[in-house]
């Protein structure tokens, strides 16, 4: 998922034919005239912003929209261009740039209205948003964004396996604020001094054109660069970002000659440049690359649109996009992008399953506090004469600790206020042994001898080592207390997303995929170190029907073979596990593999507000027949591989009889929660399970104790 930017800057002097001015006309189509500014504003940009905000807020509100993400992409054209065709103004009259008055300007422009969100956020997220995770990733959000780095924070933010989704982070679209932040940091000054290496050319203009070209083409190589190697920091960082801004300037640089483009031209650069834009706002979606080479539609896109409205000809499309409710949507633009993703993420959590028209409505109602604080706080703030210098200054000042102090303060509290009317959360919901001590990070030999990952008793009878993915993690309570109460050490090792068999994870999807060659590597040498020191008994645990079930992974065979569809997939895991479970009964190791729990998808309790999560009515339940439909496949396939085995004993375990009753599987019994997310158990759930490993051991010890 992908939240956009609003560029702010809505009063463009006219200069070198950058910006004309606009005259007012007759019918829907003209260039309305700008209430409170001069008549030199362009409508046509202002429309381009309400096209931009609404495709964004579109697509978080559930409209089929798929690709409105690409608004941010939009706006940071925008963005470049506006700032750029002021400074440039400015430098070719004065021959420099008043930084004060320019930062002023911003300052005035921008921080008010987002400090005053970022407070009003943080302090509704500790009635409204869950302290599992939702609360303390807002907090943090709002704390980097009050100084400029909530992309920073981000992209470096805890990607672990139990983590509650960005969507349930009420201030996770100040990403993008924070990038064009760091753009007006450092921009004006990187436009001042190409100029000024540029004017001792013959064409200072074209220099100055091929200077911001070589620094948006090294942006541009980055950015695709690292969509395919790492897509999180391509996503949020400035650098790779930088080449949207770039082309914008672009355009600006070039105004004296889209000054006096052909009407035909004009029309074709509009048509073209809508069509690149509806494009990917029809056509992208979740699994498109982004931003990449896929960015470069909106972008030019965007240039195109740009660039005809630059002409003094004019154009149908351009003065259709200075339509007033455009324009009046586009002034308040930076508002509306402000409010309504927390208004959304705040419904999401309050309300049980929203019908359809639920996400749109809060979307429009979001532009009540958007109209009050363009009435109230930018325009008189903007407008204010006397907002300059030290007074300036203290603005920023105020703007920038108060929700600074207010997001560390939610932040710091964020893991235990309301723990008490959030039903004991912190113990059911927090992280799991396997977890919270690092012994989930693929790391066998660590995790097999670290005393951390590992729980001693006195004259032990025997050594228990659980391995797999998290969802042999998840189990980690109940297997560790088993051991320890039949006096037998346990150990812990598994690696989140990694299924315990001898094949290769291929994980197609383009966010974050599981390292498929690490995942097996850590799959063998467990096994090698296991057999070198072989325990009394091995237990593995893998979310094996997901893997099956996700058209996004596929496993490839030891010969070679590559399994895509289910069937294959399937017949594909038998085979893995069949080979793994073997290489542990031949050395004489007893096996137990747990078949996969149930699972709730698109479910996670921790995105619900705090009320309800004490009321226990934001669980979910389905009917056992369809669990056994589900795992129907993959459960067949491991009993197989287990009964198949020879040397030690191996035995298979469903613990769904534990977690469902009277035909339904539940996700939770009232306030007593048994999973913490769509496919883990909670921490209770888990040391819940204990009796039932209790007897899985016993049952092992008793049969190696037999002649």
């Amino acid at each position: 998922m992908s939240c956009t930017v609003v560029s702010y800057c809505c009063r463009v002097p006219t200069g070198a034919g950058v910006l004309r001015r606009t005259e007012r006309r007759e019918g829907p189509g003209a260039a309305a005239h700008h209430p409170d500014q001069s008549p030199t504003w362009r409508a046509d940009v202002q429309g381009l912003r309400a096209v931009a905000v609404l495709a964004v807020v579109g697509f978080h509100a559930g409209l089929p929209l798929p690709g409105g993400y690409v608004g941010v992409d939009m706006f940071f054209v925008l963005s470049g261009f506006v700032i750029t065709a002021l400074l440039l103004r400015e430098i070719e009259t004065s021959g420099t740039i008043r930084f004060p008055a320019f930062y002023t300007r911003r300052v005035r422009r921008l921080l008010p209205a987002l400090a005053v969100t970022v407070l009003v956020v943080v302090v509704a997220a500790v009635w409204v948003l869950s302290p599992l995770g939702p609360r303390r990733d807002t907090a943090a959000t709002g704390a980097a964004a009050s100084v400029f780095l909530a992309n920073v924070q981000l992209a470096t933010a805890s990607d672990d396996y139990f983590d509650v989704g960005p969507e349930a982070n009420a201030l996770l679209h100040t990403w993008s604020l924070s990038v064009e932040e760091q753009f007006y940091l450092v921009f004006p000054a990187l436009l001042l001094l190409a100029w000024r290496a540029a004017r001792r050319r013959r064409a200072p203009r074209v220099a100055l054109a091929a200077y911001v070209g070589v620094g948006a083409a090294a942006s541009l190589v980055a950015c695709v660069w690292l969509t395919w190697r790492d897509p999180t920091v391509a996503f949020y960082a400035s650098p790779t970002r930088a080449w949207e801004f770039a082309a914008g300037s672009l355009v600006a640089i070039g105004a004296p000659w889209l000054h006096r483009l052909r009407q035909t031209t004009v029309t074709v650069l509009s048509l073209a440049g809508l069509g690149a834009v509806a494009v990917a706002v029809v056509r992208f979606g979740p699994t498109t690359p982004f931003p990449g080479t896929a960015a470069l539609l909106p972008v030019l896109g965007t240039m195109a649109l740009v660039a005809a409205g630059t002409s003094i000809t004019g154009g149908a499309l351009p003065r259709a996009l200075g339509w007033r409710p455009l324009t009046w949507l586009g002034d308040r633009s930076y508002g509306w992008y402000l409010w309504h993703w927390p208004a959304i993420v705040f419904a999401r959590a309050v309300w049980d399953t929203e019908p359809a028209w639920v996400l749109p409505a809060v979307a429009v109602a979001a532009l009540v506090p958007t109209c009050w604080s363009y009435r109230w706080l930018e325009g008189p703030l903007r407008r204010s004469p006397s907002l300059v210098g030290r007074r300036a200054l203290a603005l920023a000042a105020i703007c920038i600790v108060m929700p600074l102090v207010a997001s560390v303060l939610v932040w710091s509290t964020g893991g235990r206020f309301a723990a008490a009317a959030t039903v004991d959360a912190t113990d059911q919901f927090g992280p799991h042994l396997d977890a919270a001590r690092g012994c989930n990070l693929g790391q066998p030999r660590g995790a097999l001898v670290a005393p951390l990952c590992n729980w001693t008793v006195d004259a032990p009878e025997g050594r228990v080592v659980l391995v797999g993915d998290s969802n042999a993690g998840h189990l980690a309570e109940g297997v560790v207390a088993a051991g320890r109460s039949g006096g037998l050490d346990v150990a812990v090792s598994v690696m989140d997303g990694c299924p315990f068999a001898l094949l290769t994870l291929i994980d197609h999807h383009p966010a974050n995929p599981v390292d498929g060659a690490r995942c097996r590597s850590f799959v063998d040498r467990t096994l090698d170190l296991l057999i070198a020191e072989p325990p009394t008994l091995v237990i593995i645990g893998s979310v094996a029907d997901l893997y099956v079930r996700d058209p996004g992974i596929a496993f490839r065979t030891d010969t070679g073979e590559e399994a895509t569809e289910q069937d294959a997939k399937t017949e594909a895991w038998g085979e893995g596990l069949r080979g793994a479970v073997a290489s542990l009964t031949n050395a004489g190791i007893a096996v137990a593999v747990v078949h996969p729990v149930p699972h709730f998808l698109d479910w996670d309790p921790r995105t619900c507000a705090p009320a309800r999560l004490r009321r226990g009515d934001c669980g979910r339940s389905v009917d056992l027949a369809q669990v056994d439909t589900d795992r129907g496949g993959v459960v067949a396939a491991e009993v197989a591989a287990v009964r198949d085995a020879a040397g030690a004993p191996a035995m298979t375990v469903d613990l769904v009889p534990e977690l469902c009753r009277d035909g339904r599987c539940t996700t939770n019994d009232g306030s007593r929660w048994r999973f913490r997310d769509g496919v883990h158990l909670t921490v209770g759930a888990s040391a819940a399970l204990s009796p039932t490993f209790t007897a899985l051991l016993d049952e092992v010890l008793a049969s190696s104790a037999r002649p």
